[in-house]
This record gives C-alpha cells, structure tokens and sequence, in this order.
C-alpha cells in the first residue's frame, strides 16, 4: 500500500504580505520590460541600418538581441498577469514552467 498526493494547485507566498505592493511590483516589471523592448529592439536596428557593422560578430549580438526579444517576450505578460491577479494560487506546475522552453531557445 503506497501513499501518494496530488498537488493540484500551489501559492507563491513571501516573508512578509505584499499585497500593498501589488501596483508598485506591476510598474516595475511593466517599466523593466518596456526598457528591454526598446534597448533591443533600438540595438537591432542600429546593427540592420549602419553597414560598418555587418560583421559576424555584430550579427551574431543582432541575433542574440532577437532571442532576448522573443524571450520577454514569452515570459512578461503571463508574469505581469500573475502580478496583477496575485490572490489567485496558481493551478500547476506546468503553467509556472511554460515560459522556460522561450528562454532555452
């Protein structure tokens, strides 16, 4: 006879409650990934316009800025809606996993 559980849901908690600094988290990781947006994608087009930089080295940093693109990408909104309904546990592991494939890429 063998014991097991199902976890069907989890809570990410803190040390201390930070429900009062709900909206304070969301300006920040809203701002953060603006800023990551625009740096790379302002970088990109700076390597694409200016031919002085169409060296392997530049095209490889181009593409490196792609991937970081594609990665916040994957990864802020669904973070940013977990920040903005914080009361809610989250359902799986499987849903707090999902960006990882995004970032691995």
């Amino acid at each position: 006879m063998s014991q097991t559980n199902q976890v069907s849901y989890f809570t990410l908690a803190a040390y201390f409650d930070t429900r009062h600094f709900k909206y304070l988290f969301f300006m920040i990781l809203t701002s953060l990934y603006l800023l990551i947006i625009c740096a790379n994608v302002l970088l990109i087009v700076v390597i694409c316009l200016n031919r002085s930089l169409h060296e392997p080295m530049y095209l490889f940093l181009c593409s490196l800025f792609v991937n970081e693109l594609y990665g916040s990408t994957g990864l802020f909104p669904f973070r940013l809606l977990w920040e903005k309904s914080r009361n809610s546990p989250i359902k799986s592991v499987g849903s707090v996993l999902a960006p990882v494939p995004s970032l691995l890429s």
